[in-house]
């Protein structure tokens, strides 16, 4: 993860995710705030081994593999094993 000013995103500040064989993820502040309001819950549901969703363009859900969460940014994601 590495926070910067993208200039060409009008300078606006933003978290990356990436790996070395992906597009990394943006996020926005907003994004991010999501993202950390939400990740307990997550973790949470992968330790059941239960179902989570919080949906819109910027989601996070549970897939139907053992103890594996995407978090998506339109059509891309990254992904958590549990």
């Amino acid at each position: 993860m590495s926070v910067g000013y993208y200039p060409a995103r009008d300078y606006q500040p933003l978290a990356e995710f990436g790996g070395a064989k992906k597009l990394p993820l943006l996020l926005t502040v907003q994004q991010l705030q999501t993202l950390a309001e939400n990740i307990a819950a997550l973790c949470d549901a992968l330790s059941r081994n239960e179902y989570y969703m919080k949906g819109g363009d910027f989601r996070m859900n549970t897939t139907g593999s053992y103890r594996v969460a995407r978090v998506y940014l339109g059509k891309q994601y990254m992904t958590f094993t549990y």
